[in-house]
């Protein structure tokens, strides 16, 4: 829990960095989406690690009078008067998709194939403008909105499905490392112009909001249609969709915005990749789809000025319709978002940097924030083929150039399938959380080039290390044999009613090391980030692990 919460802050720290304009410029990005999407929203009774598994994306809005080339052309396609706002954004995304069972090296032909879609793309949306009553929107509307999106990507290997997944059960999650990713469809080239119109009524406490239109690509192919019903306080815009609809809303807007939501959509698949692999590839494995597919979705929503956050849970439809382990399996996820609007009106008073220096409490002066993914360079324990390294640090000045803070760092170690006459495999995870302190001995906290070193230091009782153990059997059902001494069995688990063997230790933690930040684009806040950490969690030989890592490192601005 306290790993996903760095990220996910990481995450949405960074891409309000990204937007942050260059002070000698103008302002031509002017707000900013970032949605997640994954079982972890959910309770762990409801939630799975099959068929859609994951999806993030990070929607960059450009300021209305700088507008992406064919933001007109789309007004004028769509044949809109003179009362609409044309807006436009640049998008950034992965998806990917796993079969029902993700422990077993040979995957089950039968089922769904692993897929993984990374993808960059732009988006126009042409939205009539709100009637207005003394300076804010009226009480009743009617708006309409049209919405092209058009996506460029890899679909296969090249996506980088299997590291993000791997890394993630590693560090984060501590559970079930997956790996029948060579059971992939085959990389390909992934293109989609998806079109959406939606028609909002707004009475007071009460909006509803229709829309449809469809997908043409090589990912997917599809019409779609839906509603969506609103209670609540100061709603002016349009609902948040799940993330692949929806980019970031720019209207006049009341002060605060809260409610609850429900809706639905039905898409009917004249093509789906991530189910029966690339049109193209004979090869690819893949099994029939459904034709029609279904979400439903219920959640609520917050906005405060111009941050909002949206909580959608989500049950969708059976994707297959093959025979095997997926075929009729409901799939359940949470859809999360946290963005910054600031509307039409804000663009004149009020810019992203403004809002992160101004607005926010004077506690994240000398704050800083870092994330990043990479390698474990320490002797291999016996056995490990494969390792992922992820690490993780929030705090702020202490005094002078020393700083305060607290950081999570783990590897996964992957060991590869079961020795002859071993009816387990294993998987090892190290999580190493602690409470730190960083010298800057050169000084340079908003330089170019940032170097520091660094120690930190965690017991049992306040943050602390973590050695997981994990021996996964490998027939379906009930073991065969009992757990080795010191581990639990678990409960059986679906989809295969598999049990598993899990020991975990806790004791100390030591973390030490140092980083090297670059600012290559000459803001100050936001830089490159490589860090060499060392990290003891005080629990056998093999708990010691030195980790490189490459991310991203924000540092807000000191007034002045």
């Amino acid at each position: 829990m306290r790993g996903r919460i760095v990220v996910m802050a990481a995450i949405v720290t960074l891409a309000a960095t990204t937007v942050a304009p260059n002070p000698v410029a103008a302002q031509k990005w002017a707000g900013w989406s970032v949605y997640w999407e994954n079982d972890t929203w959910v309770p762990a009774k409801v939630g799975s690690d099959d068929a859609f598994t994951n999806g993030l994306r990070l929607v960059l809005g450009r300021d209305v009078r700088e507008n992406l080339p064919g933001a007109d052309l789309w007004r004028r396609v769509v044949g809109a008067g003179g009362n609409v706002d044309i807006t436009s954004a640049l998008v950034i995304g992965q998806n990917f998709f796993t079969p029902r069972s993700i422990t077993e090296y040979q995957v089950d032909p039968t089922d769904r194939p692993y897929a993984g879609f990374t993808y960059v793309g732009v988006r126009y949306d042409v939205t009539q403008r709100l009637e207005m009553d003394g300076g804010r929107p009226a009480p009743k509307q009617h708006q309409t909105q049209h919405s092209l999106e058009v996506d460029l990507g890899v679909l296969g290997q090249g996506a980088g499905g299997r590291r993000v997944q791997a890394a993630v059960h590693s560090v984060i999650t501590t559970h079930r490392i997956p790996k029948g990713w060579s059971h992939q469809v085959s990389n390909s080239l992934g293109a989609s112009a998806l079109y959406i119109y939606r028609s909002r009524w707004s009475r007071g406490l009460v909006d509803f909001t229709v829309h449809g239109g469809g997908m043409l690509g090589t990912t997917q192919t599809y019409p779609l249609a839906g509603g969506t019903l609103r209670f609540g306080k100061g709603m002016s815009g349009f609902p948040t969709l799940l993330a692949r609809n929806t980019a970031v809303e720019a209207q006049a807007r009341h002060p605060l915005e809260f409610g609850v939501q429900a809706g639905s959509e039905a898409r009917y698949m004249i093509l789906n990749s991530f189910v029966e692999g690339a049109p193209w590839s004979r090869f690819d494995p893949g099994v029939t789809r459904e034709r029609w597919l279904g979400d439903i979705r219920v959640g609520f929503f917050i906005r405060v000025q111009a941050a909002r956050f949206n909580y959608n849970f989500v049950r969708r439809s059976a994707e297959v319709a093959a025979p095997g382990p997926s075929q009729g399996a409901k799939d359940n996820y949470g859809s999360v978002s946290v963005s910054y609007e600031p509307g039409i009106n804000g663009f004149e008073r009020e810019s992203v940097a403004d809002f992160i220096e101004e607005t926010l409490p004077s506690w994240f002066r000398g704050f800083y924030l870092e994330a990043g993914a990479g390698a474990e360079v320490s002797p291999d324990e016996p056995g490990t083929v494969v390792t992922h390294v992820m690490h993780g640090a929030l705090g702020r000045r202490l005094w002078k150039d020393l700083d305060i803070g607290y950081e999570i760092s783990g590897v996964g170690r992957e060991f590869g399938p079961a020795a002859p006459g071993d009816s387990d495999h294993r998987d090892r995870m190290l999580i190493a959380s602690a409470a730190s302190l960083r010298y800057r001995p050169l000084g340079g906290r908003y330089r170019a080039f940032d170097f520091h070193v660094r120690a930190g230091l965690g017991d049992a009782w306040f943050l602390g290390g973590r050695n997981e153990t994990e021996l996964t059997p490998d027939a379906v059902g009930p073991r065969a044999t009992p757990c080795p001494t010191g581990f639990e069995t678990s409960a059986l688990e679906e989809p295969t009613d598999r049990a598993f063997c899990n020991r975990v230790e806790e004791g100390l933690a030591v973390i030490y090391g140092v980083g090297l930040t670059w600012r290559p684009l000459g803001s100050r806040e936001l830089g490159l980030n490589l860090d060499i950490l060392r990290a003891d969690v005080g629990a056998g030989a093999y708990s010691p692990f030195t980790g490189v890592t490459l991310g991203f490192r924000w540092t807000p601005n000191e007034p002045g």
